[in-house]
């Protein structure tokens, strides 16, 4: 029987937090408005749009999308019938309910202010150090300065689900004007049975402004702004290009994950705020289809920088040897590959036909195809 136009809006609504607890999919609530599936993290749920993001794939969508993706497993030249299926066999879950949609996970809950004050640090710095300079490969004096200067804090130890973890690294993140508005937590132990292939726990503190993330500023820090997945990545960068970054007047802006979005976000409010004279955002996100996605925002998009008139000129960087630039570091091994937007939509294009046409079973799309690297892509 057809579905009325009525009824499809009707589907539209299903919210997929509901559909998590109904089929009793884990997700951790890291904010009010956010959601996070405890085995893949990086697919991020945002409540109030009812919509998903997968950062480490690049799929987004709504309920069907995250059931075709996610929960099935399935590709872009698969049938989404299936997915459909179990969204209707919710909708009539929720109907014989009797349950109010529009009222469902309905949030009256004020949000939460991020307060640095509340995070529990320690004076100590001894597991945070040896985290970083034995597992991540930093240098240790380049370490010590960070800790010196609170760019980077050891944390208490903390309790997640029905263990205590050991001290975490917390990277705290400054808007524009220099206040700590939010913060990151890396932990500092491996757990696979948790973190699976990551192995570690990370996770964005609640209330955390997302108009910036974990930066460092070189020089003077307003000619060139570098993005990157998280703080790891940036302070491997950061080693291994220190006096580049010094002459470039940079400063290295972490997302905690691919929102490209967020890097003019920031620059925007730092010429607002500071009349910055940006003319270069350079993308290094990762080495991976996710990666290239995200960076073609830059692609689509012309900018000028209101202060100085002039054009802001938009690049692609990306490590020589690996995935992402931790990788490179720990191979001891360094430099990049610049390339053009245009260089970054074109290899884009190509990785996205390599793997759709490779990507026919869940195995095949689980090899790890998204790394342009991956001897077996």
């Amino acid at each position: 029987m057809a579905i009325s136009k009525e009824e499809r809006a009707q589907l539209k609504l299903l919210p997929i937090r509901g559909y998590c607890d109904w089929k009793g999919i884990p997700y951790t609530t890291d904010t009010p408005t956010e959601l996070r599936m405890v085995d893949h993290d990086s697919l991020v749920v945002r409540t109030k749009l009812n919509r998903f993001v997968w950062n480490s794939t690049g799929v987004k969508g709504d309920l069907v999308d995250f059931i075709h993706y996610y929960e099935l497993g399935k590709s872009d030249g698969d049938s989404k019938g299936a997915a459909i299926k179990n969204q209707l066999a919710y909708a009539r879950f929720v109907k014989g309910e009797n349950i109010d949609v529009s009222k469902l996970y309905e949030d009256n809950t004020p949000r939460y202010k991020f307060d640095y004050d509340k995070v529990f640090k320690t004076q100590e710095t001894n597991v945070a150090k040896d985290y970083l300079v034995n597992q991540r490969k930093l240098n240790p004096q380049f370490v010590d300065n960070l800790l010196r200067s609170g760019a980077v804090v050891q944390g208490s130890r903390y309790r997640e689900g029905d263990k205590l973890h050991q001290n975490p690294v917390i990277f705290p993140w400054k808007d524009v004007n220099g206040k700590i508005v939010g913060a990151d937590r890396q932990g500092t132990e491996q757990d696979f049975e948790h973190y699976k292939k990551r192995g570690t726990s990370k996770k964005i503190f609640a209330g955390s402004d997302t108009s910036t993330g974990y930066n460092l500023s070189f020089g003077s820090g307003d000619k060139t702004l570098i993005l990157f997945e998280s703080p790891i990545d940036l302070l491997s960068y950061a080693q291994q290009n220190h006096q580049d970054m010094v002459k470039s007047n940079a400063t290295l802006l972490s997302v905690s994950g691919t929102d490209a979005k967020r890097g003019l976000q920031y620059l925007n409010d730092a010429v607002a705020a500071k009349q910055a004279k940006f003319n270069k955002i350079i993308v290094a996100f990762d080495n991976d289809v996710a990666g290239f996605k995200a960076a073609d925002y830059f692609d689509r998009f012309s900018f000028k920088n209101p202060i100085t008139g002039e054009a802001i000129e938009a690049e692609r960087h990306i490590p020589l040897q690996g995935k992402d630039w931790n990788e490179q570091l720990k191979a001891g091994v360094t430099g990049r590959r610049v390339m053009s937007m245009t260089d970054n939509a074109n290899r884009l294009d190509a990785l996205e036909k390599t793997c759709s046409a490779r990507d026919t079973n869940r195995q095949t799309r689980l090899c790890g195809c998204q790394n342009e690297y991956h001897s077996t892509c």
